[in-house]
């Protein structure tokens, strides 16, 4: 067992409070509510516009996808204590 917390990252306790974490488990159900439920991704298609705005759109849902996650694991999640004395 000492071998793996070589391994892991420091907060690694607290894995189901990180953002990027949460993140994961919120597209994981997505995933698996649009895997269950395929009559979903055709009532989105619907949804999405057509002609040149749709490659915006994927293009958007592409960054989305990649920024989120991203930027979730480069913001400092750890909490700092206040500092109740007003020095």
């Amino acid at each position: 067992m000492n071998w793996m917390t070589k391994k892991l990252v420091p907060e690694a306790r607290n894995w189901w409070r990180l953002a990027s974490v949460q993140i994961a488990l919120l597209t994981s159900a997505i995933t698996a509510t649009l895997t269950a439920n395929p009559e979903l991704v055709i009532g989105m298609v619907t949804i999405l516009p057509v002609g040149p705005a749709k490659y915006l759109v994927a293009a958007a849902a592409g960054v989305l996808v990649f920024a989120v996650p991203t930027a979730a694991r480069l913001i400092n999640q750890t909490e700092e204590p206040d500092d109740a004395s007003g020095e």
